[in-house]
């Protein structure tokens, strides 16, 4: 799969959640209700605590969406930087 791909599934599965109200321990719903089945992502972001289980039941925490969210844009930017420089090194090598 893709980045795009994976990311536009992640939007999906958080949006379901948003959808459903599924955002505190007191709205959490089952899987089942939430009609989630990507094993993969779902594994990913109850790792991460973006999902939460309480009482076996799930629901979404937007401030710790909001903190990985900030996370990857703190790493992309260093990475974007690093491609650009390796990008002109091997443009003033290879001139």
């Amino acid at each position: 799969m893709t980045a795009e791909i994976i990311a536009a599934k992640r939007r999906k599965i958080i949006k379901r959640f948003i959808s459903a109200g599924a955002i505190s321990a007191q709205t959490a719903q089952s899987k089942e209700e939430l009609r989630l089945h990507n094993r993969l992502l779902w594994a990913r972001l109850l790792k991460s605590g973006v999902i939460v289980e309480s009482k076996g039941k799930f629901y979404l925490d937007k401030k710790r969406l909001e903190e990985v969210q900030e996370r990857r844009k703190r790493m992309l930017i260093p990475l974007v930087i690093g491609l650009v420089l390796l990008f002109f090194t091997l443009f003033y090598l290879l001139k």
